[in-house]
């Protein structure tokens, strides 16, 4: 009879990380530890910021959901993992539960390294005497050094939400939503030294429509899609048969957000900057006059001719109606009456309509200058 593969699984405080975790539970295969990224102080005193500049800037009906959801942001440091198991599972959408949570509730190690890229002495052999066959990463956020790499006899597989060689790094599905993605895809690669390098393995691809309502609706299609890669990842490696197919073609990187991606392009098709507006959860921003002024709600309706792409063209109980590219409109609904991007506190929510007179935007305003 047949052992079960040992797996040390590498996660977050995010439910990619819980949905890949129940795959492999139900999959031929034994989970005998868990691995957590180490939080610096300086990403802990940022995380505070957030949440307090995030706090303001968010309607109050919906500060329970910004607090649910913190862990996913990784706010919570370096906070014990039990601890940080029970506060997750409140933001864990179903039918998925927090994989932290399972993990110290069956008295299994979490492990929180202080550095995976160079690893001491002491870190190599916590996980050397788990005799791990396989390393399964999903949303771990750190580069994995080789010598640690080879501690897993079968090797080590990262599951990332993109369509690789595209979209290596952070915030991948955040990039293919703002570029205008008609799908979206997860591969299960071979993790090596280099980010996201190394032969795919699988991958699974879910297309995306123009009313695509944000990342954390998108992220749930795309983990619903990839559940069977696990378990055929273990099948695969038992069977010694799983594909090595090489990353070809022009690839791209990923980096952090910065304040100007959040900057609407009114030659966009009215469809795009709508799914901007919702992918971009409060910090849509526009220029008037030179100000950053916030767009927090909207929809793309209706067509216009012959009007420059982000001139207002009609002001009325529906929001504020602005041309844009495709002889397209789009009507902001709801604006943010102080900038985003520097955050402040007492930042308000307003109706678009009621707000235009008191911004001094009329029709034949234009937008983005």
């Amino acid at each position: 009879m047949e052992t079960e593969l040992r797996v040390v699984f590498f996660g977050n405080a995010y439910f990619v990380s819980d949905a890949i975790y129940a795959a492999l539970q139900e999959s031929d295969c034994r989970i005998v530890a868990g691995v957590l990224p180490p939080v610096s102080a300086r990403k802990r005193a940022s995380s505070v910021r957030r949440l307090h500049d995030l706090w303001n800037r968010v309607r109050p009906v919906e500060r329970a959901k910004l607090w649910r959801n913190y862990a996913r942001m990784g706010g919570f440091g370096q906070m014990p993992p039990e601890v940080l198991g029970k506060i997750h599972t409140v933001g864990v959408p179903p039918p998925w539960t927090s994989w932290i949570e399972h993990t110290t509730s069956s008295g299994l190690p979490i492990l929180r390294p202080a550095d995976v890229r160079n690893p001491s002495e002491e870190t190599l052999a916590q996980l050397a005497v788990l005799s791990p066959d396989l390393f399964v990463s999903a949303g771990y956020t750190r580069i994995i050094a080789p010598s640690l790499l080879r501690l897993a006899r079968l090797g080590a597989y990262n599951f990332h939400p993109s369509p690789l060689p595209r979209y290596k790094g952070g915030y991948p599905v955040f990039f293919a939503l703002r570029d205008g993605a008609k799908s979206l895809t997860m591969t299960c690669h071979e993790m090596v030294a280099e980010t996201d390098e190394g032969d795919i393995a699988y991958q699974a691809t879910i297309p995306v429509d123009q009313a695509c309502r944000g990342m954390t609706e998108a992220y749930i299609a795309l983990m619903q899609a990839s559940v069977s890669m696990p378990s055929r990842l273990i099948t695969g490696l038992r069977g010694g048969k799983v594909p090595r197919i090489r990353q070809t073609g022009e690839g791209s990187f990923c980096v952090s957000p910065r304040p100007e991606h959040f900057e609407l392009d009114w030659t966009l098709h009215a469809w795009l900057v709508n799914r901007h507006v919702c992918l971009y959860e409060g910090r849509a921003w526009t220029k008037a006059r030179g100000i950053p002024l916030g767009i927090a709600a909207g929809l793309a309706s209706g067509s216009c001719r012959d009007t420059p792409p982000g001139t207002v063209i009609a002001i009325d109980d529906n929001g504020i109606s602005i041309a844009c590219g495709g002889e397209t409109a789009f009507v902001a609904q709801e604006m943010v009456v102080r900038a985003p991007y520097p955050t402040r506190s007492g930042t308000l929510f307003v109706k678009a309509h009621y707000a235009a007179p008191r911004l001094g935007i009329g029709i034949g305003f234009k937008l983005g200058e």
